[in-house]
């Protein structure tokens, strides 16, 4: 056991994170369409777009469609970190010194990771958190909001 090597290692703060593209495959159905989900608190807020797998075979009606909406639900769910990430990144300063043009002149986070980005954190995050580091500083200003909204005294 003395000769066992460590296979992982954590990465250093400021270590950038690799990139993982998953792109949906030929027979998914991606749509922009929310149909069993109520997106009508998210007016002026983009939403991801939905990846529906094929209906499997032995699925019933039932069974698709709370597969369906659990999915919508999910990237509903991404949307609205999306959004809170982009607020948090703007309290936080850092469109000043982001590598996209446009928030630098926009004064704002206006941009976005691409949606088949699913490396670590995922597409929900500004693309200016390329760090773990960023990355961990936008989760605790975001945490600390949600804190501050539930009410508990110490976030």
């Amino acid at each position: 056991m003395k000769d066992e090597k460590r296979i992982y290692t954590e990465p250093h703060p400021d270590e950038p994170v690799e990139r993982l593209i998953m792109e949906p495959g030929p027979e998914d159905e991606v749509t922009d369409r929310y149909d069993q989900v109520d997106t009508a608190g998210f007016a002026g807020i983009p939403l991801f777009r939905v990846v529906h797998a094929p209906r499997h075979p032995m699925q019933t009606d039932a069974q698709d469609l709370v597969s369906r909406r659990d999915l919508e639900q999910y990237y509903l769910d991404l949307s609205a970190l999306r959004h809170l990430a982009h607020r948090a990144a703007n309290e936080l300063g850092f469109p000043a010194r982001c590598a996209r043009p446009a928030c630098r002149r926009a004064h704002a986070c206006v941009s976005d990771r691409d949606e088949n980005d699913w490396s670590f954190p995922g597409p929900w995050m500004p693309p200016c958190a390329g760090t773990y580091r960023l990355v961990d500083r936008i989760r605790g200003h975001m945490r600390a909001k949600a804190g501050l909204v539930n009410g508990d005294g110490d976030a």
